[in-house]
């Protein structure tokens, strides 16, 4: 899973790196519609190979250990990111050059691509372990200080503790 990861970090440099550069030497600002085509499919694959981590992550976020996909999680987001503004900026380049022709159908399937990436993060399961650890080691030191009721004194004192939170005294 790192190793995808990992991949998809390096495949969204190198796409942006690719773009920068035909920018760079296509300043004259009439772009080549077989550049652009070569670049949406490029584009494409960095999306569907990113859609492809985050579902593997997804399968694999509760078979593995705690905190285990915490760095995957930041190298996908970080990739996702960093592919969302380049595959965006392209996208809208793309379609200014596009005006007045014919829309490309790789354009079309780059704006479902780009679509199905953004929700493929945002319907990411996340889990926040600093947090997590942080409860326990609170919950640890509550128990070390004797800050706790048993489970007998938290039944006798229901009904004068519902709707409040009483620390133990």
């Amino acid at each position: 899973m790192s190793l995808l990861a990992d991949r998809c970090l390096r495949r969204s440099f190198l796409v942006q790196e690719m773009y920068e550069s035909w920018q760079l030497a296509h300043t004259d600002h009439h772009p080549v519609a077989a550049d652009l085509e070569e670049i949406a499919a490029e584009c494409v694959e960095l999306c569907r190979l990113l859609v492809r981590a985050w579902s593997i992550r997804e399968d694999r976020l509760f078979s593995t250990g705690p905190g285990v996909l915490e760095d995957i999680t930041a190298v996908l987001d970080r990739a996702t990111t960093k592919s969302l503004d380049i595959v965006g900026s392209f996208l809208k380049f793309a379609e200014d050059a596009a005006r007045g022709y014919q829309q490309s159908e790789s354009i079309d399937l780059l704006r479902r691509e780009l679509a199905s990436l953004r929700s493929a993060k945002d319907k990411a399961i996340r889990i926040d372990f600093s947090a997590l650890r942080g409860q326990v080691e609170q919950s640890q030191r509550d128990v070390a200080a004797g800050n706790y009721w048993t489970i007998e004194e938290l039944i006798d004192q229901w009904p004068s503790l519902e709707g409040q939170h009483v620390p133990k005294a």
